[in-house]
């Protein structure tokens, strides 16, 4: 479950709602910055040229209209250095919107797992790891998601 990510040993909406804020704490202190990207182009930082060793996207692909999820993937896929890394969390099947604060996102291009998987590949990809998160029960009870689970992927670009 969720806890084992995130350093505590039971699934309370409260124990987990602690260690989401000390993690985004964490998380929060070692960022260099933030970079605003459109997936839409081809480089999607444009103007700036340049690669990363890390890029991670958070259920943004899969809800930008305006391109196919392939192409969106691909156009991720060149702000990653070759041999470096991209970190992915997608939406459960099912899913068809999300909120953030406020607003809410409609996923526009659902993707099973192995439809993700066949993307990343042609995006020049290797997954070197998946996991499924179930979400507590309250994300979908505040409205926050109107599906279940997550998928975490990690990939290597190819050389």
């Amino acid at each position: 479950m969720i806890s084992m990510h995130f350093g505590y040993s039971r699934d309370s909406a409260e124990d987990i709602k602690i260690a989401i804020e000390k993690r985004k704490l964490s998380i929060r202190s070692k960022v260099k910055s933030v970079i605003p990207c459109d997936a839409l182009l081809l480089n999607p930082i444009a103007p700036i040229n340049a690669t990363f060793d890390v890029v991670g996207s958070s259920l943004m692909l899969d809800c930008a209209e305006g391109s196919t999820y392939k192409q969106r993937l691909k156009n991720a896929s060149a702000l990653v250095k070759s041999g470096g890394f991209f970190v992915q969390f997608s939406n459960g099947p099912g899913c068809c919107n999300w909120k953030c604060g406020s607003v809410f996102f409609k996923v526009v291009d659902p993707q099973t797992p192995e439809d993700n998987a066949i993307a990343l590949d042609e995006a020049g990809f290797n997954i070197l790891q998946t996991a499924n998160f179930e979400l507590p029960p309250f994300f979908c009870q505040d409205g926050i998601f109107d599906c279940k689970d997550m998928f975490l992927t990690v990939c290597r670009k190819r050389y």
